[in-house]
């Protein structure tokens, strides 16, 4: 998972690129990110290395959900964890359905301790692309990094590859 041993170049960088996040948050109703799949690694795209299902959104009482994701043993490391969602960033980009960032903190995790180093309590987050309804190809995509240090709020999207190989993503601003 270089992701999650990558997540502090990637906060550094975002950091640095600053910009303001056009959040669609500030409306009225639910904003919600919503989903549950497989996420595969290229060029082995009909293996099944993490199994997530989430529900993030943002309402009038603020942002709450949950997330529980799995990491098969075909990585040699498995791992679970069942999160509480406490921040939802939902961002328009022009070329996808919605994205996103959410964060939630461990409430479980098992094995600990993990070859992850995540434990109960810690603070992760997920970007989430709704790239469209599923077809014979991934359009979505779901990403994990381990503690970045800041809000969620302030992460603007980066489109990668979707990676979404069984499932759907579906991102909604109302």
């Amino acid at each position: 998972m270089s992701r999650l041993v990558g997540a502090t170049v990637f906060a550094i960088a975002i950091l640095t690129l600053g910009g303001e996040s056009s959040s669609a948050a500030g409306g009225a109703g639910d904003v919600k990110g919503l989903g549950g799949g497989w996420v595969a690694f290229p060029p082995l795209t009909s293996a099944k290395f993490v199994h997530f299902s989430f529900s993030a959104h943002t309402g009038p009482k603020g942002d709450f959900g949950q997330i529980q994701l799995s990491i098969s043993d075909e990585l040699g490391a498995p791992l679970d964890v069942s999160a509480n969602v406490d921040c939802l960033n939902i961002i328009a980009v022009p070329t996808v359905g919605g994205a996103g960032w959410f964060s939630a903190i461990v409430t479980k995790v098992d094995p600990s301790p993990n070859l992850y180093f995540v434990s109960s309590g810690d603070r992760m987050y997920f970007q989430i692309v709704d790239g469209g309804d599923p077809s014979a190809r991934p359009v979505d995509d779901f990403q994990i990094y381990t503690d970045l240090g800041v809000s969620c709020k302030t992460l603007e999207p980066f489109l990668g590859p979707p990676d979404v190989t069984q499932g759907n993503i579906l991102i909604t601003t109302n």
